[in-house]
């Protein structure tokens, strides 16, 4: 094949094309963080300085993180059941199991995922202040988002109302990337 890949790298990629509906670049790209993450697996559990995975699920999971940071991304459910030829569900279970797992190493994606399609608004509160809306696009995202916001102990001055979580007008303590667009307050 031309460019240096392979034969497989390149029935992969037509793979992903078809059943993903990625485009050429996308699949090439998803094809290679792939395989380099299962090179690199395979190196340090053969040199003994990777994790042993207890369970094929486990094994899975660890594959799949360092694709995922490869991409820079949290993989969908249904890329992971793609890539490892297993069904949705398998996939969600190896899904919950990674994200589980590796949860501190995948913040900063798990983040920015939640941040995708978020919507920043201008709200007036109940008690007729004015303050910054954030709003999620699921209740995961914003879970992770309140996740970030305990963890840095800053909680206590914002509201959650189902996907949306509510920023007081007086509320200095953004943090990248959790901060309104300039001029929303």
């Amino acid at each position: 094949m031309s460019n240096g890949i392979t034969a497989a790298e390149e029935h992969c990629r037509q793979r992903l094309e078809t059943v993903l509906g990625m485009t050429s670049k996308q699949a090439e790209e998803l094809v290679g963080h792939y395989a380099a993450a299962a090179s690199e697996q395979m190196l340090e559990q053969m040199a003994g300085t990777g994790p042993v995975p207890s369970s094929l699920s486990a094994h899975r999971a660890d594959l799949l993180h360092r694709t995922c940071r490869r991409a820079k991304r949290i993989l969908s459910e249904r890329e992971m059941a793609v890539l490892l030829r297993v069904t949705d569900s398998t996939a969600g279970t190896v899904r919950r199991e990674m994200l589980a797992t590796y949860e501190q190493l995948l913040q900063e994606l798990l983040l920015d995922a939640a941040l995708e399609d978020c919507r920043w608004t201008t709200h007036i509160d109940g008690a007729g202040k004015r303050c910054a809306k954030l709003t999620l696009s699921s209740p995961t995202a914003a879970r992770t988002i309140e996740y970030q916001l305990r963890r840095l102990h800053l909680w206590a001055d914002v509201e959650r109302d189902g996907r949306s979580i509510l920023f007081p007008d007086e509320f200095d303590d953004w943090i990248d990337p959790i901060r309104p667009p300039k001029g929303l307050l």
